[in-house]
């Protein structure tokens, strides 16, 4: 009977987010604002039936892909979701908060996160 209602939210014209709208995530001890990846591999394996093990490849799998990209300098862009971008930062001067020693700073990379407006019209429309 479960699935037979998923397969009906999932119809023809329905976003694949559409699937997790009736989903409860269970929270094992973090932050109310915190999705774990385990919460996240139940969810799947909930809204789609898989066996969890077939869940947790899945998640796994997406975010090696994901990290492999960023890695290598790569931005990523999840269509609806946002964008994944890789900054360089340059080397500058800055200041030990502890002891206000001035040093300096070394170059390195950073990841930002921009939503989609999709997803920031979702998220600021009221519920």
């Amino acid at each position: 009977m479960l699935a037979e209602s998923r397969q009906c939210v999932i119809g023809r014209g329905a976003t694949p987010a559409a699937k997790f709208k009736g989903l409860k995530f269970q929270r094992i001890g973090t932050s109310p604002m915190t999705l774990t990846k385990e919460e996240l591999v139940n969810a799947i394996a909930e809204a789609n039936g898989y066996p969890r093990n077939r869940s947790v490849e899945l998640v796994e799998t997406l975010l090696e892909l994901i990290k492999s990209k960023l890695v290598s300098g790569e931005d990523v862009l999840i269509s609806g979701f946002g964008k994944f971008c890789v900054r360089e930062k340059h080397q500058r001067r800055g200041r030990n908060p502890a002891t206000g020693e001035d040093m300096i700073l070394d170059a390195r990379r950073v990841v930002t996160f921009k939503c989609s407006g999709q997803l920031r019209d979702q998220g600021s429309s009221p519920s």
